[in-house]
């Protein structure tokens, strides 16, 4: 038996092959665990043999319920322009230290690209304040307790 799990998880074209070819090596019952299934995880793994919806989780008491929150951010929505002479910070993945810098070049980063590329201080923070907010509100209108 081949198991394998989180087998939802996204691919390019060429590591599709490569996750086939590892499934295809083995000859085996193959078996892919997700909780998130996409249609790629049942083209690699063909029959689904049991499912359960998060709704039914939650009534079932191993998840809790949610209620979704859109908060609005312009540079997650719209990405980011910044100007030649700005000052940007540089992490040292390694480290963790910041080395300042002014951007020799104009540069232009896509919604998609924020938080990939670079990262946007000011809207991580204010996306933070704005859930901070609803759970306050939240707090304030069960008398402190945030169980539904």
């Amino acid at each position: 038996m081949t198991q394998a799990d989180e087998c939802h998880r996204g691919y390019s074209a060429k590591e599709t092959g490569t996750w086939q070819y590892v499934l295809d090596y083995f000859d085996a019952v193959k078996i892919g665990l997700t909780v998130t299934p996409a249609a790629h995880t049942l083209a690699l793994f063909k029959n689904k043999v049991f499912s359960y919806c998060t709704e039914q989780a939650v009534l079932d008491g191993y998840l809790v319920d949610y209620d979704a929150v859109k908060i609005k951010s312009d540079v997650h929505v719209n990405g980011a322009f910044l100007k030649e002479g700005e000052l940007v910070g540089e992490i040292d993945t390694e480290t963790g230290a910041e080395q300042l810098d002014n951007l020799e070049d104009e540069r232009e980063f896509a919604a998609s690209e924020i938080e990939e590329k670079i990262t946007a201080p000011d809207s991580t923070k204010k996306i933070i304040r704005a859930f901070k907010n609803i759970l306050t509100c939240m707090k304030k209108n069960t008398g402190g307790s945030l169980k539904r």
